[in-house]
């Protein structure tokens, strides 16, 4: 097994392997941590699709709009297929995820009140009425809004 990047590459490069499975750990950061740079992430994903638009305005091009959602929590991964290999996440947190995407608006990012209760120090959000959602019966979720630290940095 690798202990870095570097040395997997290098492994990789040396070895002829039928299927290579990938766990990156995250080194120093906590469950916290994580969920603030997937935000971030998610803000980031939004800041580009407005450029996007803004340019494909003056170019008279269909404008893309994206909605997000967020949830937190355990999920399974493994390599499923026979002939053609794919990693996949499960479990009852990706569930949550997708709906917390369907229930968004565009270009929105919309996060369950698990992901809330861990970032709310952190970010404003707007409290949105409870929702019924297919499969999990009534639902708190946040549209995200501004951070609260204008001067993090990711």
């Amino acid at each position: 097994m690798a202990t870095s990047g570097r040395e997997a590459l290098e492994w990789v490069e040396s070895e002829d392997f039928d299927i290579i499975l990938l766990d990156i750990m995250m080194s120093g950061m906590d469950g916290y941590e994580v969920c603030d740079k997937i935000i971030l992430a998610a803000t980031d994903v939004i800041a580009c699709m407005k450029l996007r638009n803004q340019d494909a305005a003056t170019k008279n091009k269909v404008p893309w709009k994206i909605r997000i959602g967020i949830h937190t929590g355990k999920v399974a991964s493994g390599i499923v297929g026979i002939h053609k290999y794919a990693y996949n996440v499960f479990g009852d947190t990706v569930n949550t995820a997708s709906r917390m995407e369907t229930y968004s608006e565009p270009m929105r990012i919309n996060v369950s009140e698990l992901t809330y209760n861990i970032v709310k120090d952190k970010f404003s959000f707007i409290e949105r009425n409870p929702i019924d959602v297919k499969g999990k019966g009534m639902m708190k979720m946040f549209f995200l809004g501004d951070r609260k630290d204008s001067n993090m940095s990711h």
